[in-house]
């Protein structure tokens, strides 16, 4: 369970990554949690059902570098009639040579079930330098232009049979990264709409939004690079060292050395740019938190005249962006060098050795320069080996914030007891409640009271007096830290979640609309409303007339969160949604006090049409709204200061008596 900000879970998790125990355990309790060091491996299953296509992958892979490889075989065989016609032992002669000097493998005198083993083995070794052996017999008898000129064909289609390969390997991989991550986004997405409200409290928006979006595209980059450009180069670079050994013999320990010694820079550089990785996502987190903010606002910047104000903050956060990724580029920059400068120091050292045994007879000139290729491919294939280490690297860095965010658990949740409860008889119930959002700082302090089904609550009080942490704590949107809340008899802990909201209906001061039609807001929860329904629901809202005056009438489109309409257009929507939701406990918090006195007066009229027959609790900030209410509680520092209804307060002459002075209510 995750109540907290992500990064701090992050940063946690990378210090637990560098003191793990001994041979690398960790403790137990923290394996399959947010705080797992190696949690970025439960992405594996993510991409269990694309094994089938990462294993045709795989093999087209190894079908590229065998094809890389193929060209070295070429070249040679293009070189050896011009270079080597007439000189030394024949060709034929040396494959027949090469056939025989293969070793026999033999069992022990003392292990008999052996000599079949080691004669299959030996039929397996002999095949293919047979058949290569007679290849050549065949090769030989061609004339040496023919042998150029069917070598310069087969370099060619080696060329056009590579690329085929490689572009309906890129498909196939792009298919598999741009799937794999549609499905990894919405189950980010579903995780999020489960997550308890402590959560989005503690993570702003624009960090969830760079997880869903910038973090999981770098993840599918990374599949790609990862099946098409890595295992390729890696089995480039095994095939040409198998190929340098067989052309070369003592040179292949040149390659290997090239291969050993330019990873160990490359693996410490990769290190250090994941942590870099890490912190350049956290930046990005505050440029897409600075740009939602910003749009979202854009009436209360301009009343302000903060325009430059925001360019200067947003400025801010994609400067420190802009330097995270420039402090990572310059890591990434010295791989290459790095790779080029040994390699280059490798095939040197090679051209010196291999270049004496050509001057004195000891190796032929086409093999020498085919093995000069090779140990150049090998070079190349590291270097691209190496930039993909660091892109690696980065791509882990995503992996963990999406693997983060997989793993936080929601607050709220039924257990094994929970029990429906498909509709709302009795009373609503508070006992004993205590609640607070932080540590030794409460927010309410032993809070009771009963309403009965089919009356009003009122609730009244200063800003933070905790009027509307009861609708939140009734609607289980928290859960209470000591007492209980009780609907029916029964604690809403103990109540199934769905069942229990399905019995409420909320109507806030900040209207919430989504983007789309007016209908379409107003069935919101209830997809399988009629247009009749929905029509009735805005006429008892006294919303039907201003919609039907509209051009487009109920498919007329709302705009970001209702920017087309009026606030009280947007507050009798609201109210329509509740009354199609039809739900028996209503929560009104301050519905009508963002409201002119015209609007105030539509709107409150609809909301008395809609408490018709409904439990309610209103939190109230206009007084007047509030008279007829069957009990009125007065909340103060979170306790209840006062209860009884407007009359029984207004005798008492104490707190609620001089808020509706104040107000000019009386």
């Amino acid at each position: 369970m995750i109540l907290e900000d992500l990064d701090q879970v992050e940063d946690r998790r990378i210090k637990l990554r560098g003191k793990r125990g001994k041979r690398g355990k960790i403790a137990p309790e923290l394996v399959g949690t947010a705080e797992d060091p190696d949690i970025v491996r439960s992405l594996g299953r993510y991409i269990r059902p694309y094994i089938p296509a990462l294993a045709v992958s795989f093999l087209m892979a190894l079908f590229s570098a065998a094809a890389k490889t193929g060209y070295l075989f070429v070249i040679k065989n293009l070189l050896e009639p011009l270079f080597e016609r007439g000189k030394g032992v024949p060709l034929l002669q040396a494959s027949m040579e090469a056939v025989h000097a293969l070793p026999n493998l033999r069992a022990p005198a003392d292990i008999t079930w052996l000599e079949p083993v080691c004669s299959t083995l030996n039929a397996l070794l002999m095949w293919p330098m047979a058949l290569i052996a007679s290849l050549r017999v065949s090769w030989e008898t061609l004339e040496p232009l023919t042998q150029v000129k069917w070598a310069a064909f087969g370099i060619v289609g080696l060329v056009t049979v590579h690329q085929a390969n490689t572009y309906t390997q890129k498909l196939l991989m792009r298919f598999v990264a741009f799937d794999a991550v549609r499905v990894v986004r919405f189950d980010l997405f579903e995780k999020l709409m489960q997550l308890s409200m402590r959560f989005f409290h503690a993570n702003h928006s624009g960090k969830l939004v760079s997880r869903l979006t910038n973090d999981l595209n770098r993840i599918g980059n990374l599949v790609v690079d990862v099946m098409v450009n890595v295992i390729t180069d890696f089995f480039t670079v095994i095939l040409m060292i198998g190929f340098v050994w067989w052309q070369g013999g003592g040179a292949v320990i040149v390659a290997v050395a090239l291969a050993g010694v330019l990873f160990v820079p490359v693996q410490a550089l990769g290190r250090r740019i994941r942590s870099k990785e890490g912190k350049n996502q956290r930046k990005m987190s505050s440029v897409f938190r600075a740009l939602s903010e910003s749009l979202a606002a854009q009436k209360i910047v301009k009343a302000f005249g903060a325009e430059k104000l925001e360019a200067d903050r947003f400025a801010e956060a994609n400067d420190q962006f802009a330097k995270g990724r420039m402090r990572s580029a310059a890591l990434q920059a010295r791989t290459e060098p790095v790779v080029e400068i040994l390699g280059a120091i490798g095939v040197g050292v090679f051209l010196y050795w291999g270049g004496q045994g050509v001057l004195n007879g000891r190796w032929d000139g086409g093999s020498f320069f085919a093995v000069i290729l090779a140990l150049y491919q090998t070079v190349s294939s590291l270097r691209r080996l190496s930039d993909a280490s660091t892109k690696f690297q980065g791509g882990l860095s995503a992996a963990d914030r999406v693997a983060t965010l997989l793993h936080a658990q929601p607050e709220i949740v039924d257990d094994e007891h929970s029990v429906p409860l498909p509709e709302f008889r009795e009373s609503i119930r508070f006992e004993h409640v205590n609640f607070e959002h932080e540590v030794d700082r409460p927010v309410l302090r032993d809070i009771n009271f009963e309403v009965p089904r089919g009356s009003t609550l009122a609730l009244v009080g200063h800003t933070g007096s905790g009027k509307s942490t009861i609708g939140d704590l009734l609607a289980r949107f928290y859960d209470v830290n000591s007492g209980r809340v009780v609907v029916d008899g029964h604690d809403v802990r103990d109540i199934q979640v769905d069942s229990l909201r399905g019995l409420l209906a909320v109507v806030t001061q900040e209207t919430v609309l989504f983007s789309g039609t007016i209908a379409t807001n107003i069935a919101y929860g209830r997809a399988d409303a009629s247009q009749d329904d929905i029509e009735r629901a805005s006429k008892a809202a006294f919303a039907h007339d201003f919609i039907s005056a509209l051009p487009d009438g109920y498919a007329t489109r709302v705009g970001e969160r209702g920017a087309n309409l009026s606030g009280g257009e947007r507050q009798r929507i609201a109210i329509a949604r509740a009354l199609l939701c039809d739900a028996p406990i209503l929560l009104l918090d301050e519905a009508t006090s963002a409201l002119d006195t015209r609007s105030e007066k539509i709107v409150q009229d609809a909301i008395d049409h809609l408490k018709a027959g409904r439990t309610t609790f209103v939190i109230a900030h206009r007084l007047s709204t509030i008279r007829d209410a069957d009990q009125i509680l007065v909340l103060e520092q979170g306790e209840i200061a006062e209860r009884g209804s407007h009359a029984d307060l207004m005798a008492r002459e104490g707190i609620y008596a001089r808020m509706v002075s104040m107000q000019g209510d009386e």
